[in-house]
């Protein structure tokens, strides 16, 4: 576990300024994330989900995300805080009438017997990057597809004419 080897507070500060978004959750249950408190989020927490600080700190999660029980989070929480290890989920997906629909890349992180930390980016922005690319990618390939058509189609033009050339000046 992390917090055997920073104590809370020094977690904390180094998280402060951090781009990617921190909570604390207190563990006040072990096998349900939902009666975590969350006792620490910073500011990148608050700009990733577009929702004041004051309005997620001291919060139990059943009630600061209430959508959070129909996602993967509960049992990744319950998976890191078993075995003590950090969980990985690449693309979370959340959204309710606070949060407005997004994906994630989460860290779920014990840091001792007493919290766990959720860190997180928000990967909102790439992902709808990716697709305008894809279709931009799409668009590309069939504009290429329809100029070799038509070069083929000029080429075999070509011959026919040079064929009736010749097939004339006979």
């Amino acid at each position: 576990m992390l917090g055997n080897h920073i104590p809370l507070e020094v977690f904390k500060v180094i998280v402060e300024t951090s781009p990617i978004g921190a909570y604390i959750w207190s563990i006040e249950n072990k096998v349900n994330v939902l009666d975590c408190i969350n006792v620490f989020a910073n500011k990148a927490a608050s700009e990733a989900v577009g929702v004041d600080l004051s309005s997620i700190v001291g919060g139990a999660v059943k009630d600061t995300f209430p959508n959070i029980s129909e996602t993967s989070l509960p049992d990744t929480f319950t998976a890191a805080v078993a075995t003590g290890e950090s969980k990985r989920i690449l693309n979370f997906s959340y959204g309710d009438e606070k949060i407005k629909d997004s994906n994630f890349i989460v860290d779920v992180l014990p840091l001792n017997e007493k919290y766990i930390a959720i860190l997180f980016t928000n990967i909102t922005p790439q992902i709808k990057a990716e697709k305008e690319l894809k279709t931009k990618v799409k668009e590309l390939e069939r504009m290429n597809e329809a100029m070799v058509d038509r070069e083929l189609k000029m080429i075999e033009l070509k011959k026919e004419i040079n064929k009736l050339q010749s097939t004339k000046s006979k």
